[in-house]
């Protein structure tokens, strides 16, 4: 199988979060498992923080098109097959590590980066471009991450991005029973075009101490040409 568990990477510290126009995560999408060593506060933000990245980095390669993005279905259970596909990227740290994924068709990416590829080939475009289109993305949304906890004094590293089957994540670790205390996941889907994808995390939080801060730091506005994919 292919499903990676977070590794441990640098060192930091920790500073406040505040974030401005991202959803709260629905309190069925994440969990603590059966010991609670990590309060919601930061739980929920450290959340937020990596949504605040999907969601801006798509922005910035659809060129601010429309994104709208929601909760899952009240019943979701987590641990079930998403989409034909799973692009995933690992971002880690001493006090906490990330796994970001991008649950997706190949359809949806089409039609959700429509403008990306060459008006003239948009019914040729092959898979490969499309996994490369979405590993790329995924890319953006890791730097993104890291971009904001270094804001916070929180140093992390970044693994490659891959590309795989959608069944793989049945083998993911979302059950009670399973999880480490201090692993949290979040689910949520942003819709662009008419078409979407589901985005999710799952991470860790190694030092809750030192992230007992995460409230009251504003997310600066990006810069225009930050986090744009380039077809070459």
């Amino acid at each position: 199988r292919q499903h990676l568990d977070p590794q441990r990477g640098l060192a930091g510290a920790a500073v406040k979060l505040k974030f401005r126009g991202i959803p709260k995560p629905m309190n069925h999408n994440i969990t603590t498992g059966k010991v609670m060593d990590t309060s919601r506060v930061i739980r929920d933000n450290v959340a937020k923080l990596i949504r605040n990245a999907a969601i801006s980095r798509l922005e910035k390669t659809i060129d601010g098109a429309a994104v709208e993005v929601n909760e899952l279905e009240a019943d979701f259970i987590p641990g079930r097959i998403l989409a034909n596909h799973l692009a995933f990227i690992q971002i880690s740290g001493e006090f906490v590590t990330v796994t970001f994924k991008c649950h997706f068709s190949i359809e949806a990416v089409k039609k959700i980066a429509a403008h990306k590829f060459d008006a003239d080939k948009k019914n040729m475009v092959s898979d490969r471009e499309v996994f490369d289109f979405i590993k790329e993305y995924c890319n953006l949304v890791a730097g993104k991450v890291v971009a904001l906890f270094f804001d916070c004094s929180i140093e992390m590293g970044i693994g490659l991005p891959l590309c795989t089957t959608g069944f793989y994540e049945v083998f993911s670790k979302y059950d009670e029973a399973e999880l480490l205390p201090n692993m949290h996941y979040d689910f949520w889907r942003m819709q662009v075009n008419g078409s979407n994808m589901v985005c999710s995390s799952i991470f860790e939080v190694l030092n809750e101490t030192r992230l007992t801060g995460l409230e009251g730091y504003e997310i600066a506005a990006d810069a225009n040409t930050e986090g744009e994919i380039e077809f070459l």
